[in-house]
């Protein structure tokens, strides 16, 4: 067998595990989305930044393992990889990332209301 064969296994292995480290860059945009207030154009800007830097990093682990030969199963591998890691930690992620953000809101609205609450006095 040639080389390049030979090592197709480990090659699909290796970038379904870039695939899967990759998808966090998704759920780092994700937190990043929660210190706008979830804005949408903020959410579409960091989706859009993601994607671009999902193509670089597949682009790159192609190169270095698979000699630059674009195959259907590096794509295959690397997708596949994405979305298996978007629907089991991804959701988790989520989840998680809105339970502290509601948790640390309800503090600061309860710390905003003790600040507040106290009024100056009107001289008339």
């Amino acid at each position: 067998m040639l080389y390049e064969t030979s090592s197709q296994p480990t090659t699909f292995l290796f970038l379904f595990f870039i695939g899967v480290l990759a998808g966090f860059i998704f759920d780092f945009a994700i937190l990043i989305n929660c210190f706008f207030k979830k804005n949408n154009i903020t959410k579409h800007i960091l989706y859009f930044l993601s994607t671009i830097l999902m193509f670089f990093i597949f682009s790159k682990s192609n190169l270095l393992l698979n000699f630059g030969q674009i195959r259907f199963f590096c794509i295959l591998a690397f997708i596949g990889g994405l979305i298996i890691q978007r629907l089991s930690f991804g959701k988790m992620f989520a989840k998680l990332v809105d339970k502290c953000y509601t948790f640390i809101v309800n503090i600061l609205k309860r710390f905003g209301v003790f600040v507040s609450g106290r009024k100056k006095k009107k001289n008339n």
